[in-house]
């Protein structure tokens, strides 16, 4: 399958790398509007065509498929071409930053009849994926509640919270709990704080309540000082009536002690050995690769879901902005 992607930035990066290592994958082209950037990459990773922006390497008649890792913001008009020219897409989260953008993107993907995939790579992780199996096969009953806690490191806000923290990264935790229940979100309530000169809020917290009587609490702080040396504060906490189960990323089992500290490694979502990207991002790409080589449908994330996530997002940002629950049936939701 013949790859282009558009964005290669730090993700965009991560994907060109994660891409490199699946056998059945050529990366044909590359677009980003820095040009020295561009080059870099594209020399790094050994792709031949070149691209100023996103339209332009939507145009190429040789691509299969495109990943659009712009910064979240810009993620429309790359993807609506790309689908127009007959690509299939894998849009980053959060799949667009408003739902009306988002709601234009699904329809032109099933107008035109193209795969248009959101890149919650958190299903394809090991450990929340057999969560999910065990839930589908009855072990743990229906779901009760849902506590999904994420911490970052204050080192990061520059890089990556480029947007609210709730479609940052929350997003991912909103996915989980609406895999994970099954069901669709009645109201929410969320609350966020400002620690620390930023853009954006760097703590937030949002309770889901779904129409079947389950909870979900979501937390998400970027509090943590750059020398905790701990690469993800990941936890997930799930009651379900027959059982719980517990996913804990702070303790991976692997610490490196050196002069300046100690540092805890990623080892889930997207690390590197032997030159190529593993874990869970690999495992998304290669998915949706082999699923598009196999003339099948991607079905472990779509679209309409991330769209639902998105819309629940908007209503904890309107939530936590305006101090009150939020219905799901509200006007602009």
């Amino acid at each position: 399958m013949r790859f282009g992607v558009i964005g290669v930035g730090l993700f965009g990066e991560r994907h060109l790398a994660a891409l490199h290592g699946i056998p059945f994958v050529e990366v044909l082209a590359v677009a980003d509007v820095d040009p020295a950037r561009l080059e870099a990459m594209a020399s790094q990773y050994g792709v031949p065509r070149r691209y100023p922006d996103g339209l332009a390497l939507a145009a190429d008649p040789d691509l299969d498929a495109v990943i659009v890792a712009t910064p979240e913001a810009l993620h429309r008009d790359s993807t609506l071409a790309a689908l127009e020219h007959g690509k299939h897409v894998l849009v980053e989260k959060p799949i667009a930053t408003e739902l009306a953008e988002a709601e234009e993107m699904v329809r032109a993907a099933e107008r035109v009849g193209r795969h248009l995939v959101p890149g919650h790579l958190l299903r394809f992780e090991t450990r929340f994926a057999l969560v999910k199996e065990r839930l589908d096969s009855g072990a743990l009953g229906r779901v009760i509640s849902l506590s999904l806690r994420r911490d970052r490191s204050r080192a990061l806000v520059p890089k990556y919270l480029r947007t609210h923290p709730f479609l940052e990264v929350s997003i991912h935790d909103v996915d989980l709990a609406l895999w994970y229940a099954g069901d669709r979100v009645r109201r929410v309530r969320a609350w966020q704080r400002q620690a620390h000169p930023a853009p954006y809020p760097d703590a937030v917290w949002g309770f889901l309540e779904f129409e079947q009587g389950a909870v979900a609490c979501l937390a998400n702080h970027w509090l943590l000082p750059e020398q905790s040396g701990l690469g993800l504060g990941d936890t997930l906490h799930l009651v379900g009536s027959a059982g719980t189960a517990v996913v804990d990323l702070t303790h991976p089992g692997l610490v490196f002690y050196q002069e300046r500290g100690h540092e805890v490694p990623d080892i889930s979502y997207d690390p590197s050995t032997r030159g190529a990207a593993q874990g869970a991002l690999r495992e998304q790409d290669a998915h949706f690769a082999l699923c598009l080589l196999r003339g099948e449908t991607p079905r472990v994330a779509t679209a309409r879901e991330a769209l639902e996530g998105l819309r629940i997002v908007q209503a904890l940002i309107r939530s936590a902005t305006e101090g009150r629950d939020v219905a799901l049936n509200e006007p602009g939701l």
